[in-house]
């Protein structure tokens, strides 16, 4: 057997006490096995990962035993253990652009592989041997045409800003594979990328599978990833694993009402439009989108890099729209152009409701660290009061009613409860809450001004199904008791069949 563990418990020591992520955990990989690892965030799947990579924090402590190839990894010492890094187990992290170095060409970084052996006092025959500058390029180059990137010679001096999210994680793919390792742990690997790429990503690992023999562990929160390619499966909840087996009896029989609760959250039924209305929120008339592109010739005039070019489209009022296309077809950026923040379009777009807001992707950076979530959400009240005071000085009529401070906070507990978090949160910093609860604070952020047309950009790639089920369902509630429009901005079409009246398709 290739990795064998067994009775595995990992713990978490901080100020706050001990957390419990992995709680005597034990299952076993042969060579050229595709072992799936699916969980909602918290489960312990990626702790597992990093414990099998030696990867832990220094605040994490674990017991039981990782057995790679009959030895003990726990026994090991430092200079034992890098050894094994890369040579024989590697990993493929979930975000390309936090692993990848920014300011060193990718060819540089993944050449890097080679270079961190060759001051090894033993050579033993892998691809680490000592080689010439020549040879290691070569070298990259042709794992750059194994992880299919497009001319290799040209990515090998491209920085990772330069390249698309699936190019990045090709380069992610190739630099975990140049030392030949037997096992190669893929840690949410396509979360977040189109379904085309995510395909494309999918069906190389496989094939590296196929001709290299190497085994891989896949851990994801989506089972549609884990049916896609692994033969077998563990199921992980709170730390523990509580179904296992082959990819067949998970998904025709599976015996966990969580497992059960996972699959039903893929096959939800498509949504039945019942929309009978005619009047519009927002229209958008031969809009052409496009960037101003710098030559690097003096005195030559700019270049327009077109996104979009005589497109026109309607939301109507208590619709649901949604946007699809792969990564790159320019969604966000029509989004954008949309709500003012792109000035580099012509075409008309024509606004019916006020305050037109934008739930966007990432819901960690989209939320101010420094301050409690109550903080967070009276801010926009804040600006709408000191903005009508302004226009009540200089003589406006028609003003609105302008909240005190005692009104701001009930209506940010009163939005705390439309979005089914507990009213304690306003106490909370942003840390302090999973990737959903954050997320459902951005959707109370869109809506505090009273906006009755929201912008929703990839608001649930980056949860597990069961969270983004429950976001889904959550928008949907929202939509109907607030009578909002909303432009839904997607790659995944399976979610844009459950939330949405219509659809465009970007090419």
């Amino acid at each position: 057997m290739l990795l064998e563990v067994k009775d595995l418990k990992v713990e978490f020591h901080t100020d706050k006490g001990v957390t419990k992520a992995v709680k005597g955990v034990s299952f076993g990989m042969n060579d050229g096995e595709i072992l799936g690892i699916v969980g909602e965030s918290g489960s312990g799947k990626s702790t597992l990962g990093m414990t099998l990579m030696g990867l832990l924090p220094g605040t994490a402590s674990y017991t039981g035993q990782v057995l790679f190839d009959g030895a003990d990894m726990a026994k090991m010492s430092f200079e034992e253990l890098r050894q094994y890094k890369g040579d024989e187990i590697s990993v493929v992290f979930q975000e390309p652009m936090t692993s990848l170095n920014p300011l060193i060409r990718v060819g540089k970084q993944v050449e890097e592989m080679l270079t961190l052996h060759v001051n090894d006092t033993q050579d033993d025959g892998r691809l680490h041997e000592k080689l010439t500058k020549a040879q290691r390029k070569e070298r990259v180059l042709e794992m750059f045409r194994n992880v299919e990137l497009p001319e290799p010679e040209v990515t090998y001096r491209k920085y990772p800003h330069e390249l698309s999210g699936g190019q990045q994680q090709r380069v992610m793919i190739a630099m975990a594979l140049m030392c030949s390792p037997r096992l190669l742990i893929a840690d949410e690997p396509t979360t977040a990328l189109d379904a085309d790429v995510q395909d494309q990503i999918l069906d190389l690992l496989k094939e590296i599978n196929r001709k290299q023999g190497t085994a891989i562990a896949l851990v994801s929160h989506d089972l549609r990833v884990i049916q896609r390619i692994c033969q077998n499966v563990l199921v992980m909840y709170k730390g523990e694993i509580v179904e296992r087996g082959t990819v067949d009896q998970i998904f025709n029989n599976p015996q966990d009402e969580y497992t059960k609760q996972l699959i039903d959250a893929i096959k939800q039924e498509p949504k039945q439009s019942d929309l009978d209305t005619a009047d519009t929120a927002l229209e958008v008339k031969d809009l052409t989108v496009f960037y101003q592109i710098k030559s690097e010739v003096l005195g030559q005039k700019p270049r327009k890099k077109i996104i979009c070019e005589n497109m026109n489209f309607e939301v109507r009022k208590g619709e649901i729209l949604g946007l699809v296309g792969k990564s790159g077809s320019g969604k966000s950026t029509i989004s954008r152009a949309i709500l003012g923040l792109h000035k580099d379009y012509t075409g008309e777009i024509i606004h019916h409701t006020a305050r037109p807001q934008m739930i966007f992707q990432d819901s960690s950076a989209s939320l101010n660290p420094a301050r409690k979530i109550g903080w967070i959400l009276e801010e926009p009240l804040k600006n709408q009061a000191k903005y009508w005071q302004r226009q009540a000085r200089a003589g406006a009529k028609n003003i609105p009613h302008i909240y005190t401070p005692e009104e701001r906070k009930a209506k940010v507990l009163d939005m705390l409860r439309k979005v089914e978090l507990p009213e304690e949160f306003v106490n909370r910093y942003p840390r302090e809450l999973s990737g959903g609860q954050k997320q459902r604070v951005n959707i109370a952020l869109a809506l505090m001004s009273g906006s009755k047309f929201v912008i929703a950009d990839e608001p649930v790639s980056s949860l597990d199904v069961t969270i983004q089920d429950q976001i889904l369902k959550l928008l949907l509630n929202l939509q109907k008791d607030l009578g909002l429009s909303m432009l839904f901005i997607s790659h995944d079409v399976n979610v844009v069949k459950r939330v949405c009246d219509r659809v465009i398709h970007l090419g």
